[in-house]
């Protein structure tokens, strides 16, 4: 297990992103994006084109290198297919990376007890450019306390849901019947 994550549909993280930009409080941000990418619009009407936009948008809740794999087991595997309610509050973003801040729940939609996320910032990174990490997302706090980077607080947290899974180290949701 690479990591655990709750995986967030991108046509619902590119939607919190349009709503979003149709209020006018993202325009700096989708300038940006296309200042750096070769084409950046709305596409399908589900999500953006671009080829720096994240496609497998989550939460990572643990990661191999911070935990063990007996730990994200134990702590996970009950878990597994659990839809989670996310409150999306703001969306931070520098030259490197962008992310969507995220509130999770104590709990699961059916009520059994979620562990926290053991990043500080918790997000859904969105945006990535090129020679950047999605990694880097974990520092845009920081950086936005220093005037490095940007952020756009929400009129109100915007819901949306996701499920708990488990990622291999090629960057893919390990099927239930695998675990």
């Amino acid at each position: 297990i690479k990591l655990v994550s709750i995986d967030v549909p991108l046509t619902q993280v590119h939607r919190i992103v349009k709503d979003q930009e149709a209020n006018g409080t993202l325009s700096e941000f989708l300038k940006m994006c296309m200042e750096l990418e070769d084409e950046v619009e709305w596409w399908d009407k589900d999500h953006y084109k671009g080829e720096r936009f994240v496609k497998k948008t989550h939460i990572t809740m643990r990661f191999w290198q911070e935990t063990t794999q007996s730990e994200m087991k134990d702590q996970f595997m009950s878990l597994l297919g659990a839809s989670v309610e996310i409150k999306a509050t703001a969306l931070l973003w520098d030259e490197t990376v962008a992310a969507l801040e995220v509130i999770i729940p104590e709990a699961t939609m059916d009520g059994r007890a979620l562990p926290a996320s053991n990043n500080e910032f918790v997000h859904i990174t969105i945006w990535v450019a090129k020679d950047a990490k999605a990694s880097m997302s974990n520092r845009l706090p920081d950086r936005w306390k220093k005037g490095e980077a940007q952020r756009v607080e929400f009129a109100a947290p915007i819901t949306t849901f996701g499920s708990i899974s488990f990622w291999d180290f090629e960057n893919n949701p390990i099927p239930a019947e695998e675990n």
